[in-house]
């Protein structure tokens, strides 16, 4: 069973016909607008779990964070 589905696998993703495909303009400013959508939005995320391991880091070590030292100086 298994070298029969392996067997079809293969003969599908080796044998290739003609596309007859058209990739307009839109395209290609749709694929630049999702990397640069998907750049920002690792960027946030590693800046939110970067201070959320900073702020982790300093309670173990016994600091103050810089959000509680700002605001015991109001």
């Amino acid at each position: 069973m298994k070298s029969t589905l392996l067997v079809a696998t293969v003969a599908a993703l080796t044998t290739t016909g003609p596309a007859y495909a058209y990739i307009d303009p839109g395209t290609g400013t749709l694929v630049v607008q999702s990397l640069i959508g998907g750049v920002a939005a690792t960027m946030t995320m590693a800046g939110v779990y970067y201070s959320k391991l900073k702020a982790g880091c300093n309670g173990l070590l016994g600091r103050k964070s810089d959000a509680v030292e700002s605001e015991a100086e109001k």
